[in-house]
């Protein structure tokens, strides 16, 4: 049971061994707890039914020491019909209004208690949903943003892909272009050795200016069954890329 920090609890905790187990003057328990009480009570005096007792001044009655300390009884002014305890020591002393007292006073910080207990536990519960809530919001957006950045992810692919085909078509053209000329070389080549005096006969093949155009002939058809091939293999990586692309889009766009 927690009742906070008030004069009330302190007391209480410090004074039980003696207040309810041992049997103590009860001019001082009364004055222990005027003066523990003082500033607490003056704020709020229960009016009628606030107390089992309380026809009268609470405040009053607890402060009401003049009696207790000269006579050595307890009066319990203003509660009930001036209510005496008894002696210390007599068989009937029975301290019973102020253990009343103590158990309302009690009872209702517990009940204070109880009420910030609950209000604890729903501003709890509050946090813990507003958490939930923004821990949800939190994904959500993630989502969304993961959603964005994979749309622009796809689409980088994509335009990645089409750039590699799109110099790839390039080199492809400059091959066949490299490809032509080199042809129209070869066939220089040809037209010059299918003259009438190669064709007839009438001509050293030993002659080096002879030799160095059939080595430049067949140079150039070598390059050229390389450039084919080099030819062959850009379209084959075009239609690779280009098949890839379509299933890409298909997938994920």
């Amino acid at each position: 049971m927690a009742l906070g920090g008030s004069s009330l609890s302190s007391f209480v905790i410090r004074q039980k061994d003696h207040f309810f187990r041992r049997k103590v003057r009860p001019e001082r328990a009364v004055n222990a707890l005027a003066d523990a009480f003082i500033e607490d009570l003056h704020r709020e005096v229960p009016g009628p039914n606030a107390h089992p007792n309380a026809t009268g001044n609470l405040l009053d009655s607890l402060t009401a020491r003049s009696e207790v300390n000269t006579t050595g009884y307890l009066w319990w002014v203003g509660v009930g019909d001036m209510a005496r305890l008894g002696k210390p020591g007599e068989k009937a002393y029975k301290p019973r209004p102020i253990k009343r007292f103590l158990d309302w006073y009690l009872e209702r910080e517990e009940a204070k208690h109880e009420e910030r207990r609950k209000r604890q536990q729903e501003l709890a519960a509050e946090r813990a949903a507003r958490a939930r809530q923004r821990e949800e919001y939190k994904k959500q957006r993630l989502a969304i943003q993961d959603r964005a950045d994979w749309g622009r992810y796809v689409q980088s692919q994509i335009d990645k892909t089409e750039r590699l085909i799109h110099r790839l078509r390039e080199e492809a053209g400059r091959v066949e272009r490299s490809i032509l000329r080199m042809t129209g070389f070869i066939s220089s080549y040809d037209d010059y050795f299918a003259r009438d005096e190669f064709a007839t006969g009438r001509w050293d093949i030993s002659k080096k200016s002879y030799q160095r155009k059939l080595r430049a002939r067949q140079k150039l058809r070598d390059r050229v069954a390389k450039a084919y091939e080099r030819l062959a293999e850009l379209d084959r990586r075009m239609m690779v890329y280009e098949e890839g692309l379509e299933r890409y889009r298909q997938r994920y766009q």
